[in-house]
């Protein structure tokens, strides 16, 4: 059996019990409640103006915040003792649209910092990833034009190193580049020229002609002597 502690298992009398809780009522130290409340203005020295309640307020008064941040139009928690006085205003859970966030205290004013110094490094990373994607893109774009040079470069030399054929015949399995010059290949006369050329040759013949003494009929045969208007260009013998 365990002994009993004097001091622990000591319970006390229902008379000081209910003098203790008298007194604590009387001094306003027993625990209350708590209110919603607006927050109308944020003071120096960490203290706020508030509305309560919230949806209906019917009073304001000055309290102290708890040192964190708050903004004008906010919704906050206010926190009564047991006589309803406010003693404390709870910083809000959140910042109405378009408020500005202000501090009630130190833990306010490093809390805004530290957001401002987190906007600054988000606005710094949008810029970087931004700087990023662009030089990304420039190095694809690069890239492409690198690869579409080397083909196109790759096709030149192919082209200067391609395989020469001169013959009268065409290659039997010519490659992509090669060249082939045909030769032996003559240009067919035109009808001009046939026709100066059968005048050179018979200006040739006449020129002969003249010089054996003999005449060139109309197709440009030679005849001599006095059987030149014979037939044939022979002479005929009448022995």
């Amino acid at each position: 059996m365990v002994k009993p502690n004097l001091w622990i298992d000591r319970r006390p009398s229902p008379r000081a019990a209910a003098a203790n809780q008298l007194a604590s009522y009387g001094s306003g130290s027993q625990a209350g409640t708590w209110a919603t409340g607006r927050v109308l203005d944020v003071l120096d020295g960490g203290m706020v103006r508030v509305e309560l309640p919230a949806d209906d307020p019917v009073s304001e008064v000055v309290a102290p915040a708890d040192g964190g941040v708050t903004a004008i139009g906010a919704e906050c928690v206010c926190l009564q003792d047991g006589t309803g006085r406010v003693y404390q205003v709870v910083s809000p859970a959140t910042i109405p649209e378009g408020g500005q966030a202000r501090p009630t205290g130190a833990t306010g004013r490093i809390a805004l910092e530290a957001a401002g110094t987190k906007a600054e490094l988000d606005a710094a990373k949008a810029e970087l990833d931004a700087a990023q994607k662009q030089l990304s893109e420039e190095v694809k774009a690069a890239k492409g034009a690198a690869t579409a040079s080397g083909k196109q470069a790759a096709a030149a030399l192919k082209r200067a190193s391609s395989r020469v054929t001169v013959s009268q015949t065409a290659p039997a399995k010519p490659a992509d580049g090669d060249l082939w010059v045909a030769t032996g290949c003559r240009p067919r006369p035109g009808a001009r020229q046939r026709r100066e050329r059968g005048d050179r040759r018979r200006r040739g013949q006449r020129e002969q002609g003249h010089r054996l003494g003999g005449a060139v009929g109309e197709g440009g045969d030679l005849r001599q002597g006095d059987d030149a208007d014979a037939p044939g260009g022979l002479r005929e013998d009448h022995g």
